[in-house]
């Protein structure tokens, strides 16, 4: 049977984007930072210090992380007081009015052109609603200054594909080896993995225990929250850090230690996304080598005490 192609197109409910810059000060005065409005965006580089905020649309502002907390609303053209609001120096994330905190934006084309099994749609259309549903929750937790704009992806069915997940996230791109998606029906979290890889889209010399450390945390610390049974053994990984086993580092990371309004799993991202990445960034920040917090997560017996 000669292939043929095939293209699904999958349209996620599109809010357009508002903006807005924030000051530290009241009055439009002191320092400031633009920032876009549309899903729900952490501003951690200016957490609890705005007192103004001019806005073209009706956005609004919460006390916490991921839009949580207290809110307000604010409405063309800003507020220059949000001393009277009781709202000063309370800001961590924003988001824009009408949709309560949480808006998805992307188109999703899948190529079926290499290989025209059924059983690739059936696939397709199981993970399609998922995929919508945590684009906006990826990029909650992945968004930093140096993000870059993601409104198209396409995946693609390949055969003869060299891995059997990828994503060339540079591209914009995942690609699937039509076998394991065959018989694999269930697995909808590699998806999870693959998507967290080209919302991040990692730049430079950031590490692979990062890069896959953060697509692993995404699916198996939120999709598929990871047990204590889980855990690496001390006798098996001592002195060594698996690049699939990342995820524990990053989120023991973020337990256990990090500056208020600024994690260091947000830092570690920032610096990624930036593509600054060094070799002694971890120590530099944090006074101990990504080894060495890796031995220590290996032997605290309390890690992991919660669901991160």
């Amino acid at each position: 049977m000669s292939a043929f192609y095939i293209l699904l197109v999958v349209l996620a409910p599109t809010v357009i984007g508002q903006e807005a810059t924030i000051y530290d000060d009241v009055f439009y005065n002191g320092a400031s930072i633009r920032v876009q409005i549309g899903s729900c965006r952490n501003i951690f580089d200016f957490n609890d210090r705005a007192s103004s905020i001019k806005t073209d649309a009706c956005i609004r502002l919460w006390e916490h992380a991921d839009c949580t907390g207290r809110r307000l609303d604010v409405n063309s053209p800003g507020d220059d007081n949000l001393v009277n609001d009781d709202f000063n120096d309370a800001l961590t994330s924003v988001s824009d009015c009408r949709i309560g905190g949480v808006s998805e934006n992307l188109e999703i084309e899948f190529d079926y052109s290499k290989d025209s099994d059924p059983r690739l749609k059936e696939y397709a259309n199981k993970v399609k609603p998922i995929m919508q549903s945590w684009f906006p929750l990826l990029q909650n937790i992945l968004t930093t200054p140096f993000s870059r704009q993601l409104d198209k992806l396409k995946v693609n069915f390949d055969p003869n594909s060299e891995h059997i997940a990828a994503a060339y996230y540079w591209e914009k791109r995942i690609e699937m080896r039509s076998s394991f998606v065959t018989e694999n029906m269930d697995d909808t979290g590699v998806m999870i993995h693959e998507l967290t890889h080209v919302v991040q889209n990692p730049q430079g010399r950031c590490p692979g225990w990062v890069v896959e450390g953060f697509a692993e945390y995404t699916r198996r610390w939120h999709y598929e929250p990871r047990t204590t049974a889980n855990k690496p053994r001390a006798s098996d990984h001592m002195n060594k850090i698996e690049p699939y086993l990342g995820d524990w580092l990053l989120a023991y990371l973020e337990s256990v230690t990090g500056p208020p309004g600024k994690p260091y799993m947000y830092l570690i991202n920032r610096k990624c996304q930036e593509g600054t990445w060094y070799d002694n960034f971890i120590k530099d920040m944090t006074g101990k080598s990504e080894l060495e917090w890796w031995n220590q997560m290996l032997t605290d017996n309390a890690f992991p005490w919660k669901r991160v």
